[in-house]
């Protein structure tokens, strides 16, 4: 027989199941009855059960540690293999342990110990067998990596081929150095190459001789226990989404789709849904949540390939609803508008006589008053049918005979600018001044 050690985690939700449900912050209360449970198992010592739990819902690998009926954590990422692999060749689902050691605070865990049989080899993990096929094409639309992400990846290759398997060896500037450049860079990546290589490290500097050396690992334990925490995802999911969402090539790549969807943007975001609704566990469901489909990406195993896609399809599908005005959510197909804003009539359609002044700030002004017209809801579509903006100002623009295309661009610079409120309201004032002479002319 063999021991192995292995670590529970987890212990702060089996403590608070509300913040995992609810998606709640941490609060001091939650701390306290956090290390009220580690207290109490430290002072019990009690047996804990340790079993699979294939149907949760963000992890399918996970392992739940149980003792006395209640939840107490789940086996940590870095235990889920081997304790799999001791489960798969025991004659019963479950394994018992021994409490062997106790960390009491805020996100505290414990370390277990089973007598087992030893392993003769270790399994696959479930999701490891989830076909990603489609999102590992070379056509699918991928974002450009940025200076940030190849950095990450010279980083580890460094460490990967000359630094970590001669750890004894190597200098611990250049380890310090490398190690900081790619923790920095996988931060924001929840790809399985990543999260696998973020293991490797670890045991590596485990093994290291100099204690030095072994302390390096603390900061690398650390982003592997936050790097899906809620507070953690919560920011992933916020400034580093935005910042990528609003970057210049995220911008670039989406006018490259629109102009291949030649500017038809419910057909466009129908061929998007196509593929996302492909997406393994019924992920597209959870499409308006940011923070919940990072998680469930990152527990699914993604190949660093497939998660590059997917996010990119899911900031397409961002930008896409944004222009049309509608909430980033799952549609059903009674949802998806069309877009089609002038119909097929039985009379051929004649150009627009009408033309828009050259003088000088006349199309700003028009933009600033048809985008207050339309924001009062004054346009549809025939039949009352929903208007986006852009298909309204695109129309407008044909029937003044101006490219009006660009207005969000061209409100956003005004708006940017040093221009102050009196000028976007100058039209406005106008027009009421004209309305007064009318009405006094009568």
């Amino acid at each position: 027989m063999k021991q192995y050690r292995f670590r529970i985690s987890g212990v702060h939700y089996a403590a608070n199941p509300e913040a995992e449900t609810k998606r709640l912050p941490d609060t001091e209360e939650m701390h306290m009855r956090t290390r009220e449970l580690l207290k109490k198992i430290d002072r019990e010592r009690p047996l804990v059960s340790l079993f699979a739990e294939p149907t949760n819902l963000f992890n399918p690998d996970c392992v739940m540690a149980f003792s006395r009926g209640k939840r107490i954590g789940r086996v940590a990422d870095e235990c889920v293999g081997e304790v799999k692999s001791l489960l798969a060749q025991s004659d019963d689902p479950i394994l018992f342990a021994h409490v062997e050691e106790v960390a009491i605070k805020e996100h505290g865990y414990l370390i277990v110990s089973v007598e087992a049989e030893e392993l003769t080899r270790m399994l696959p993990l479930q999701s490891l067998e989830i076909d990603w096929g489609m999102w590992l094409e070379d056509d699918m639309m991928r974002l450009s990596p940025h200076q940030q992400v190849l950095a990450e990846k010279e980083a580890y290759y460094m460490l990967k081929k000359h630094l970590m398997p001669n750890i004894d060896e190597a200098d611990i500037t250049d380890l310090k150095i490398y190690l900081g450049l790619w923790m920095k860079g996988s931060c924001h990546d929840l790809s399985r190459e990543t999260r696998e290589a973020r293991t490797e490290f670890i045991a590596k500097l485990e093994r290291a001789k100099d204690k030095e050396v072994r302390l390096l690992n603390e900061p690398l334990k650390q982003q592997r226990t936050s790097i899906c925490g809620r507070m953690a995802l919560i920011e992933l999911a916020s400034q580093w989404w935005t910042e990528r969402l609003e970057s210049e090539e995220m911008q670039r790549l989406w006018m490259q789709w629109w102009l291949a969807n030649e500017g038809l943007l419910w057909s466009g975001l129908r061929e998007i849904d196509e593929k996302l609704r492909q997406l393994p566990g019924q992920l597209y469901n959870d499409i308006g949540k940011r923070d919940v489909v990072l998680s469930r990406l990152y527990y699914m195993m993604t190949p660093r390939k497939a998660f590059d896609a997917i996010l990119t399809q899911l900031m397409l599908r961002e930008l896409t609803c944004r222009q049309l005005g509608i909430e980033m959510k799952p549609m059903i197909e009674s949802e998806y508008g069309s877009d089609r804003v002038v119909e097929e009539c039985d009379e051929p359609q004649t150009e627009s006589p009408i033309y828009l002044s050259t003088a000088k700030g006349q199309k700003i002004d028009l933009i600033r008053v048809l985008n207050v017209m339309y924001e009062q809801g004054r346009f549809t579509g025939k039949d009352g049918s929903k208007l986006t903006k852009k298909e309204f100002f695109i129309e407008a623009g044909r029937a003044f005979h101006v490219d009006l295309s660009n207005y969000d661009k061209d409100l956003s610079r005004s708006m940017s600018d040093s221009t102050k409120l009196e000028k976007h309201l100058k039209p406005f004032d106008e027009m009421k001044e004209k309305m007064i002479e009318i009405w006094n002319s009568r």
